[in-house]
């Protein structure tokens, strides 16, 4: 897509403007999660949170729900609303295929916010429940990490 090919050579400005012309004479509306990303690039955290609601209201069963979720936490933490990210994180957890991003940025939420206990609680029940290699070695790094960042 041009707008990703924008972001990356610098032309940040230009894709936000391309994305707001598309989304107002009528482009897909699956234009929104990239709108979202692109205006979290550009620190505009609160249109983010907009652009990304609107997403998730007009693709309720995208394949890309969960991860707009999570970007939306990830605006709403850098827009201070605590919160709001952690009911993000909670809901995209509901969502099928798998917990796994979802739940190592609630993680990382809470650690943000010295919530160390209830970290450590849902890192264990991660690694309890898992039986991917991969995503085991993060959670087990992050727990690391949790008890490094404790002393």
């Amino acid at each position: 897509m041009k707008v990703s090919f924008l972001r990356q050579i610098g032309y940040l400005n230009t894709a936000l403007l391309l994305l707001d012309k598309a989304l107002g004479s009528g482009s897909p509306s699956s234009l929104y999660f990239e709108y979202g990303l692109a205006l979290q690039i550009a620190g505009r955290h609160s249109d983010a949170l907009s652009a990304f609601s609107s997403f998730d209201e007009r693709n309720p069963s995208s394949r890309r729900l969960g991860l707009s979720l999570c970007a939306q936490a990830r605006s709403a933490m850098k827009a201070g609303k605590i919160d709001a990210a952690e009911r993000l994180l909670m809901r995209a957890e509901e969502i099928p295929p798998g917990r796994t991003g979802h739940m190592l940025e609630l993680a990382t939420l809470f650690g943000n916010y010295d919530r160390w206990v209830e970290e450590l609680e849902l890192l264990d029940e991660e690694i309890e429940q898992s039986s991917n290699c991969h995503y085991l070695g993060q959670l087990w790094a992050k727990k690391s990490y949790v008890f490094a960042e404790q002393g």
